[in-house]
This record gives structure tokens, sequence and C-alpha cells, in this order.
């Protein structure tokens, strides 16, 4: 829970430093992850291609913003298909049923992306949350003074975005 001089402040630092110049933080090893991942966007990608030919040739505005899958256009015929959503607290947490009944396979797969997601933000909040107690502890604060990054994790709103890119060969 702290860096290698066990400094509660070094911690924070290496996290903002994290997000501050790369925009994340980089989990690595959770098992499952890879080909979870692998397969979801893979079946992702069958989907918003699908759901792209069903709607070919109707501009971006018209599909309006509760679209399943936006689509974004970039120079040298590259489209992201994008699909959001969110769920609350139980990592467990169904997607949409539009989502659902589109993508079924996608679904399946990131069940698993999403849990392990979850599970490594628990993690990390865990960790996080028994650093900031055995610092409060040392200067002898309070216990109740305590902000729950655990319970924040698990009661929250995860958003989500999967994006998948494919290159227009006519474009």
């Amino acid at each position: 829970a702290t860096t290698t001089d066990g400094s509660l402040a070094g911690l924070f630092g290496k996290l903002l430093t994290a997000f501050e110049e790369e925009g994340m933080l980089v989990v690595e090893g959770l098992d499952g992850y890879e080909e979870s991942r692998l397969h979801a966007l893979a079946e992702l990608g069958s989907c918003t291609e699908a759901f792209h030919q069903e709607h070919r040739g109707a501009a971006e505005e018209e599909e309006g913003d509760d679209a399943l899958f936006r689509a974004s256009r970039f120079a040298g015929g590259v489209t992201r298909s994008s699909l959001a959503t969110s769920s609350k607290g139980s990592t467990g947490a169904a997607f949409e049923a539009a989502v659902e009944a589109r993508c079924p396979h996608f679904a399946q797969f990131a069940a698993t992306l999403r849990r392990a997601t979850s599970e490594a933000a628990a993690a990390l909040a865990k960790s996080l949350q028994s650093a900031l107690e055995s610092d409060r502890g040392s200067r002898g604060e309070e216990e109740t003074a305590a902000v729950d990054l655990l319970a924040a994790v698990e009661t929250g709103e995860h958003l989500e975005h999967f994006h998948v890119y494919r290159h227009d060969n006519a474009g």
C-alpha cells in the first residue's frame, strides 16, 4: 500500500504522476482479463458493424443522443464506434436491455471484463484505504473522520466506454 520508501505521500505522488502524465493508471496481471478483452471487443466489432450497416446513410445527428453505438469518423478512413454504459454498485450488474438483446456475446465476454476491472478497483481502494488509515493512526486522528474508498467503489456508479476502431478500405 506504500512505495518502497514506505511513505503515503510517495504512493499518492506516484498515482498523481500516473494520472497527470498518462491519464490513467495501468493495472497488470488480472486473471482472464486479456482473453476476455479480445473476445469482448471482437464481438463488439461485429455488433457495431451490423448496426452501422443497418443505419448506413443516416447522418450522425439523425442517430440521436440515444443511439446504442456512436460513430466518429477520423481522417484516413478510420471510424470509431463507441458504446457508453454504466452500472451501479455490484460487479455483476447487467448491461442495458438493448445491449443484451443486440450483442449477447459481447455482453457475456464483457461481464468477465467488468468483473476484473471492478476487482482491480476494489483492490486499489482497499490498498489506499489501508494506507490512509495507517497514516491517520500514526498522526493520532480519529477513525470516524475516514473516507471509505472501498464503499465508494462498491456502491458508486461505474462509467464504461468501449471503443472499436476500424479502417474503411474504401476511404
